[in-house]
């Protein structure tokens, strides 16, 4: 890779990660990228992926494919006889290019083996408990052409800070929740006010997620309330006042 081109960052648990020049962020939290995927967002899914034999995921953007590889490892460990088929759209053709360049560790390389010939023209691939069907376009064009339900979602793009237009309230999110299965459940790293705030303006139940590498937990959603998860006063009072993106 040039100097231009996207570069391979080892985190902290011994996981490659990239960092992006142009956006100039990693696409992992440094702590570990692979502890990231794991705890920020299979983990959060654990109730859902140990009760339901088939599950549906819609994974966005896809990037290097952690959250599907993390989800699969620990769907495996719950129940041996339960299947993810997973829809994922990724705008960048150099990210999914970097799954058989980048330098995985012994662990998770022959994971990342069952996803590593996806390509532009590739978009299909398949593991021992999972199917992926890549998409390779801009979110913003493809989501509203999508038009049915999934049990999970995985939201996981740049920061609000630098790419407000991901968190759009009509142009994302209002295609998230209408995505969204009755028993489905949002998963997102944010902790942002106005992206909660838009949630809630969208009918979804809202909850806080871990804080994985970073000072503030992220977020939940769901079409109906999520047990034993709830917000304090303060920070609900801070939602109320905020103004989605």
């Amino acid at each position: 890779m040039n100097k231009d081109s996207l570069k391979f960052v080892i985190t902290r648990d011994g996981s490659p990660t990239i960092y992006d020049p142009v956006f100039k962020e990693h696409h992992h939290s440094l702590i570990g990228a692979y502890t990231e995927a794991r705890h920020k967002f299979a983990e959060v899914a654990r109730p859902l992926l140990s009760k339901k034999e088939r599950i549906k995921l819609l994974d966005l953007p896809f990037g290097m494919g952690y959250n599907l590889i993390a989800s699969a490892q620990l769907l495996e460990e719950l129940n041996g006889g339960a299947y993810l088929y997973c829809v994922a759209i990724e705008k960048d053709p150099k990210i999914i290019e970097a799954i058989s360049l980048c330098p995985f560790g012994q662990q998770l390389q022959r994971y990342f083996d069952q996803i590593k010939t996806l390509s532009i023209n590739e978009t299909q691939a398949q593991g021992g408990n999972f199917q992926v069907r890549l998409i390779v376009d801009d979110l913003l064009h493809t989501l509203k052409e999508l038009d049915e339900a999934f049990d999970l979602i995985y939201y996981d793009p740049f920061s609000p800070r630098v790419a407000p237009e991901l968190w759009s309230k009509d142009k994302v999110l209002f295609h998230l929740a209408r995505l969204m299965s009755d028993e489905a459940l949002l998963i997102t790293y944010t902790a942002s006010n106005k992206v909660r705030k838009a949630l809630l303006e969208l009918g979804l139940y809202i909850a806080p997620g871990p804080a994985v590498g970073r000072k503030m937990g992220g977020t939940m959603a769901s079409k109906r309330p999520i047990e034993g998860q709830s917000f304090s006063v303060e920070i609900l009072n801070k939602i109320a006042k905020a103004t989605p993106y």
